[in-house]
């Protein structure tokens, strides 16, 4: 063979070779809109085939998106999703009398989206079994969900398949078992900053976990930042029920007035169950089927093991507040005992009053002997409500106290007598955050761009209240809940921010806003601009754009609910508000289910039911501005009907 042609050979083999080796693109899936002419049972249905059906865009052979933008019935179980599909678009499906979703092999997403009366067998609004791969549902709400001879009163899951469920709010839902959630296989139950109320079981007295009941799994149960308010099982377990062999992990999380006709009106455990900052109170344990009041009403530990940490085991009614062997206990308060004595205090944790509304949860009081006493070993960087704990000595339960602490005249301080040992290694720890200081700009953990110097120097500005702030400055920082207290607010120049994404944007001011802010927190700038947030419950921290408008004195104006840094850029705000489109005689009547924002087109911060009137106290152009039992939001104009001087 000449030379030539022995090196065209090895050309070819080297080509063949590369095309063998190299790797697939991914597929781009795509994105098929619900409307005219295509309807959700469709979009499905063309997702799943990739081909089109009626009028809906073709489906791929990779993860397709369906937007659903507005409210739509279905009469019928929709088409068994067999594909990777993703709903989201803030739109409400109802169901009328049946089912809703089916997942037999791929995956679910749903991201901002209302699932409302599903009822079926089993999984009323959510059933994944076969092949399922998993289910992820995110900045949602299913309501009013049964299972009427079955189990998980809203999602069943079952297999090996994955199931997480984030920013969501599951309610009113029951099931024979679970009645939000049932789930059992070997897959992975993740759920994280959601809330579980008003949920039950039905049937006779072996019918468990209110809320959720978990017959297995393989890789590991984890509830974190999450409240359970009201639940019910007739049998164990008002708000978890976990069954023998699950590792079930809890932590920052609160358990606040649920009941179980058996034990455990908290939590009823037959596995492992690690409690980490959880707070519990109010529940209810009654261990029999006529009301008696006997049963354990927080945590009930079937023969299991246990290890509760930094936590609160407050009174409710029924009997010991903790039953059950406990492996490891560290700092906590047990009311009335329970569980052994050892590194615990007996005593009344002083709590304040349960929040009726998302997230479910308990301040403490400036009295309270939780305060300060939580063992730094083991201290989460940020609380329930993602307030930065105090590593130097964070509080008990789910919720860091922020504020002046009264003194009582004797606290109990709960110390470990001995070294506790690891935490369990069943399920992997998380790594910890560690925010080293109380205020937020750069110290949430070393953000994009941010030098060590940058972070000393935000971690050593001296601490300012809000009332010196805007004493000093131009700038106003106003609390929506009208108590002016459990927040602290410091500015923030370029080297305090420490984030160079923010600061190549043309950051014009900056404020630390940290401390726990009840219903929100406005921020207004004398300065012109556009508007972006670090959020200080993520490390490193987590950059957002702000909705932002322009008030009645000329200020930039955006509106928080969390602890972090509002920063103020070059650019405009997101619209003007003109304070003469203020109304006085307007009411207006909600056709759909909305979405209750902070500002027109802002971060939703709840729901409003369809076909209730509201007192209408302001308008934006295509929006209005409600009253909603005392909280104010704003609405979108088009799926109400005004009534009265509304304006143009």
């Amino acid at each position: 063979m000449s030379t030539f042609k022995h090196a065209l050979a090895k050309f070819r083999f080297c080509i063949v070779i590369f095309v063998l080796l190299a790797p697939a693109l991914p597929v781009q899936g795509a994105t098929i809109t619900v409307g005219t002419g295509c309807t959700i049972r469709q979009a499905i249905e063309s997702a799943n085939t990739g081909a089109s059906v009626g009028s809906c865009a073709a489906g791929s052979s990779g993860a397709d998106t369906i937007t659903l933008s507005s409210q739509v019935n279905s009469s019928s179980s929709l088409p068994a999703v067999t594909s990777d599909i993703t709903i989201s678009g803030g739109g409400t499906i109802v169901a009328q009398f049946s089912g809703l979703f089916t997942v037999t092999a791929g995956s679910l997403k749903l991201d901002n989206i209302i699932l409302r009366n599903a009822s079926r067998t089993q999984g009323g609004s959510i059933d994944c079994h076969t092949s399922c791969a998993s289910v992820t549902v995110s900045n949602s709400e299913i309501r009013s969900s049964e299972a009427l001879s079955g189990d998980g009163g809203a999602i069943r899951v079952l297999g090996g398949a994955d199931l997480t469920v984030t920013n969501t709010r599951i309610r009113d839902s029951t099931a024979e078992l679970g009645g939000a959630i049932y789930f059992e296989g070997t897959g992975t139950l993740n759920i994280s900053g959601s809330t579980f109320d008003n949920n039950s079981t039905s049937g006779g007295t072996s019918q468990h976990g209110g809320a959720i009941h978990i017959a297995s799994s393989g890789s590991g149960v984890l509830i974190d930042t999450s409240g359970f308010g009201t639940n019910g099982a007739r049998g164990h377990g008002g708000g978890v029920y976990s069954a023998s062999g699950v590792v079930l992990n809890v932590r920052n999380s609160t358990f606040g007035g649920n009941k179980a006709r058996g034990d455990g009106g908290g939590i009823y455990s037959s596995g492992t169950v690690d409690l980490l900052h959880v707070t519990m109170a109010d529940n209810i344990g009654s261990d029999d089927d006529n009301d008696a009041t006997s049963g354990t009403t927080g945590l009930h530990n079937n023969d299991g093991i246990a290890h509760i940490v930094n936590s609160i085991l407050a009174g409710g009614t029924g009997g010991n507040t903790c039953k059950g062997p406990i492996t490891i206990k560290v700092a906590n308060i047990i009311e009335g005992g329970g569980c052994g004595s050892a590194d615990t205090v007996n005593g009344d944790p002083s709590l304040g009053s349960r929040t009726t509304r998302p997230p479910i949860h308990y301040p403490l009081n400036s009295d309270s002997p939780a305060i300060g006493v939580g063992d730094t070993g083991y201290c989460t960087g940020f609380d329930q409500i993602g307030t930065i704990r105090d590593s130097n000595g964070c509080d008990l339960g789910a919720i860091e106290f922020e504020g002046t602490t009264v003194q009582p005249t004797a606290v109990p301080t709960a110390v470990p007598t001995a070294d506790p040992g690891p935490q369990p290694t069943a399920v992997p720890d998380p790594a910890r955050i560690t925010g080293p200081g109380p205020a937020p700009g750069g110290s949430g953990g070393s953000a994009a761009g941010q030098s060590s110097s940058a972070a000393s120097a935000a971690e050593n500005a001296p601490v300012q209240t809000c009332e010196i702030l805007m004493h000093e400055t131009d700038i106003e920082v106003t609390d929506m809940s009208g108590l002016g207290v459990g927040y602290q607010c410091q500015r923030a120049d370029a080297t305090a921010v420490g984030d160079l994404r923010v600061i190549a944007m043309g950051l014009v001011d900056a404020v630390d806003v940290w401390g726990w802010i009840a219903k929100g927190v406005e921020v207004c700038f004398p300065q012109s601009g556009a508007a972006v947030f670090l959020d200080a419950a993520h490390a490193p921290r987590t950059l957002h754009s702000l909705v932002s408008y322009r008030n009645g004195n000329g200020m930039t104006c955006v509106e928080i609910d969390r602890a972090g840094t509002v920063a103020l850029v070059e650019g405009s705000p997101t619209y003007d508000y003109d304070p003469s489109n203020q109304l006085s005689n307007c009411m207006v009547f909600t056709k759909n289910i909305l979405n209750f924002r902070k500002s027109p087109g802002g971060e939703i911060k709840g729901l409003i039911p369809a076909l209730v009137t509201l007192t209408a106290l302001g308008r934006a152009p295509g929006w209005y501005q409600v009253d909603y039992w005392g909280e104010v939001g704003w609405i979108s104009a088009d799926y109400v009907e005004p009534q009265g001087d509304c304006g143009a």
